[in-house]
């Protein structure tokens, strides 16, 4: 079998297995659900970043709309990261439809 995916990973562990496991200590947890100075995706905070984020792009831009209660939104947050860091060429930003209305209007 071929290396797993930290999602996947996560989803044997607490789906099938019902193994209680603390998923700190898992490899690239912190990597995976963080939005640190070292994250490949940026956060947009105001309308200005958002425009300055897009003037800076010199080729694609993905723009990821989510919200901080969204669960759906937090599921797909690590393969976002993953798509990030796999792909250097492109943008990747992250949008909280809450706090930057202005951009997601």
């Amino acid at each position: 079998k071929g290396a797993m995916s930290a999602a996947a990973v996560l989803r044997r562990s607490f789906l099938v297995h019902r193994v209680p496991v603390n998923i700190s200590t898992l490899p690239n947890f912190r990597r995976l659900f963080s939005t640190g100075d070292k994250s490949p995706v940026q956060v947009i905070n105001s309308m200005d970043e958002y425009k300055a984020a897009l003037d800076k792009a010199s080729g694609l831009c993905v723009a990821y709309h989510t919200a901080s209660w969204c669960g759906p939104c937090k599921m797909v947050w690590p393969h976002v990261v993953d798509l990030a860091t796999n792909n250097p060429a492109v943008s990747f930003l992250k949008i909280d439809v809450d706090e930057v209305a202005d951009v997601t209007a």
